[in-house]
């Protein structure tokens, strides 16, 4: 099995290394001491540079829900189903094009912590799907 990088892929390593070595730092240092995800400055710079983002349940994305505060709104409205979508980023919060979504059933009883454990065990798959894909159909 060959894992040599094409040069797409090559050129969007070095372009997010660049970026996490850059700008990521001081952005995680704010992120940390405020307790609040970053904000719109950081979506449209993702969006500049062409990157991608990962949230979940659509009817449950927008500014201030993230990380347990979706899975716990999911749980509090009795759904049956969560998931992640992978999406392009724009300055809008969750607003880029669908590239790929995948779902996972709540089981009875589930807490917040164990539904964050159940989607992350899809959405690092379906992120690499969705990149293999771009990469490898361009219009």
């Amino acid at each position: 099995m060959d894992f040599t990088l094409s040069e797409q892929q090559v050129a969007l390593q070095q372009s997010v290394r660049k970026f996490a070595q850059q700008e990521l730092p001081s952005i995680a240092k704010q992120v940390e001491e405020s307790d609040e995800p970053p904000g719109i400055e950081l979506r449209k710079r993702y969006a500049e540079l062409g990157y991608l983002g990962v949230n979940l349940e659509e009817k449950y994305g927008g500014a201030g829900m993230y990380g347990k505060h979706v899975h716990q709104a999911v749980l509090a409205a009795n759904e049956t189903q969560s998931g992640a979508t992978v999406h392009y980023v724009t300055a809008g919060y969750d607003e880029g094009a669908i590239i790929a979504q995948n779902q996972v059933t709540i089981a009875q009883g589930m807490t917040p912590n164990r539904l964050a454990e159940t989607i992350l065990k899809v959405e690092h798959p379906l992120l690499v799907q969705a990149l293999q894909g771009l990469l490898t159909h361009h219009d």
